[in-house]
């Protein structure tokens, strides 16, 4: 593998705006330092399917990143911690973005050090400034012992694991020093739908499928999501239906009425139509569009 690819390991090329900074790659970790800045190139409202595990902090600037389609607000010193076949969209963005990342590559040789041992869940959430210290002191040692000619990965993995369990114990203390209103019925009800949403989503689009399976009335769910959110479940599962086909149409060379298909449309004339309606072009004109 070409070290010095970027492609392999973040988010496509044309939304690398500065990489002068030295960034240092392995078989299987990949680390990003002070270096990916999303510039006027990226493309707003194109979501990527990222496979691998990533753990990512804002440095400086602003976002909002739709992130398996829940929209994040982040700011400086906001951390990530993005589990693999996570997707991410692009909402807004200061021109002065720029973030670091460290990637981990799902290949069999960890598989019994780190890959299966990985967390699954989603965690967006500002630590403590001692924390930030002992973050910046594990991206360097990782940095030198991939640079190093005799760390291997496995070593490298034991390091990493250790980060991810720093992490994890940092997120903990700052979900019980939040208040208990974040912890409502209603908060529960909403993360189990997202939940439900990106596993079902972009097949399943009747609310009655998401009440029985969260034991709720249709009624009691849409008035749950709608009050927290403004949005209804609709809005919520076309959202979702919306992000997969434009994976598909991008990052595929499956043909529209294969997607079509693939997003359980009746034909490929329902499936153009929701698309025209929802994104303003139809989905060979979405796929024209997106190619760089």
């Amino acid at each position: 593998m070409n070290k010095n690819n970027l492609q392999d390991f973040i988010i496509p090329d044309h939304l690398i705006k500065d990489t002068s900074c030295p960034n240092r790659f392995s078989t299987a970790f990949g680390l990003v330092l002070d270096s990916l800045k999303i510039g006027m190139t990226a493309k707003k409202g194109e979501p990527y399917h990222i496979p691998e595990n990533k753990i990512i902090r804002v440095l400086k600037g602003h976002a909002t990143y739709r992130i398996n389609i829940v929209d994040y607000k982040l700011n400086p010193d906001t951390c990530i911690l993005l589990p693999a076949d996570s997707i991410i969209e692009v909402v807004d963005y200061s021109e002065d973005i720029a973030i670091e990342v460290l990637i981990v590559k799902p290949l069999p040789a960890l598989a019994d050090s780190i890959c299966h041992k990985l967390p699954t869940q989603l965690l967006v959430f500002t630590p403590s400034d001692a924390f930030l210290k002992r973050f910046n002191s594990f991206l360097i040692l990782i940095g030198m012992m991939i640079d190093s000619t005799t760390a291997s990965d496995n070593t490298i993995a034991q390091t990493v694991m250790a980060l991810y369990t720093d992490i994890l114990e940092e997120y903990s203390v700052c979900c019980n020093n939040t208040t208990a209103e974040q912890y409502s019925k209603h908060n529960e009800i909403f993360n189990r739908f997202v939940a439900l949403l990106n596993r079902y989503g972009h097949t399943e689009r009747k609310l009655e499928f998401y009440a029985k399976r969260l034991n709720l009335s249709p009624n009691h769910l849409n008035t749950t999501i709608r009050d927290m959110t403004g949005m209804t479940v609709k809005d919520w599962v076309n959202r979702t239906t919306i992000t997969k086909a434009k994976i598909l149409l991008s990052q595929s060379g499956m043909k529209i009425l294969d997607i079509a298909k693939e997003l359980k449309f009746p034909a490929s004339t329902a499936f153009v139509r929701f698309f025209r309606q929802l994104n303003g072009m139809t989905p060979l004109q979405y796929r024209n569009n997106s190619r760089p």
